[in-house]
């Protein structure tokens, strides 16, 4: 691949789209997205802080850009000049995030994953929604199937599984880790 001019890449933070048509880099608070084709750059984003972690939506249309050292995360369409989203979970303290497989949610994960905070965008703007979550280890906390995520839960001292309609995030099922069978 060739690129017209030059294209910095600090700490690893260079992400392409799932077409592989598109690259997002992030050096300090910039992301750019660069064309694949090597005709240059497509877009310039200013994050307002240094970005720690990009992710793209699972349809290749938006970019999650995540700074951490603030707890904010901002949601930007490849088409559009400004963010879509701007997510401040500072009094959570957010230390990563994660698009749902529809890209019409966002989750964003406190340490230890004790609290995870979904923002959806079904009418185009961030609407949030709580999951109390059980501590678990990165990337076992949320599993999705279909329409469904499960996610580990802690409540009076015991580990559960909430059931969640991914299209709405809403709460269907609690049930025992043990005995819990979806159908």
């Amino acid at each position: 691949m060739q690129f017209s001019e030059p294209a910095p890449v600090s700490a690893f933070l260079a992400r392409w789209d799932p077409a592989g048509t598109t690259l997002a880099v992030a050096v300090g608070s910039t992301v750019t997205l660069w064309r694949g084709d090597a005709s240059g750059k497509l877009r310039t984003f200013a994050c307002g802080d240094e970005v720690t972690q990009i992710e793209w939506s699972p349809n290749g249309q938006m970019v999650l850009c995540g700074m951490y050292k603030t707890s904010q995360i901002k949601v930007f369409h490849r088409d559009a000049d400004g963010p879509l989203a701007h997510i401040d979970e500072t009094a959570a303290g957010c230390v990563r995030a994660m698009w749902s497989p529809a890209s019409d949610a966002v989750l964003a994960f406190t340490d230890y994953e004790l609290r995870i905070s979904v923002w959806w965008f079904l009418d185009g703007t961030g609407t949030q929604g709580i999951v109390e979550a059980a501590g678990r280890r990165r990337e076992k906390g949320v599993s999705f199937h279909g329409v469904h995520a499960a996610v580990a839960e802690r409540r009076d001292a015991k580990d559960y599984l909430g059931i969640y309609d991914t299209r709405t995030w809403r709460l269907l099922r609690v049930c025992s880790p043990c005995t819990c069978v979806c159908g």
